[in-house]
């Protein structure tokens, strides 16, 4: 049929596809949350990924922790894990 790409879609493998989900997932944080992580690490063992954020949270979250007495700004964290879980494992499926 014209128009249509009968090319195979080629997924990253490897390395690749580490970098690739790491790359995503910072993305994915840094348009949810305004800021990105400063690194993070990508690991794949069968069916399970894991990947490891350092400095995610802004020098401000601290002091919201303490003023609020935790429970204001975990329920706020909850709802942002319950928002963006869903696009993380769009991600990767």
């Amino acid at each position: 049929m014209a128009g249509q790409d009968n090319a195979p879609h080629h997924r990253p493998q490897g390395g690749r596809l580490d970098a690739a989900i790491s790359e995503a997932v910072v993305r994915l944080l840094a348009e949810s949350t305004g800021r990105g992580p400063t690194k993070a690490r990508t690991t794949i063992d069968g069916d399970l990924i894991v990947v490891v954020l350092q400095d995610t949270l802004t020098e401000d979250v601290p002091l919201a922790v303490e003023l609020c007495d935790g429970d204001p700004v975990s329920e706020l964290f909850q709802a942002g894990d319950a928002v963006t879980s869903g696009a993380a494992v769009a991600i990767v499926v």
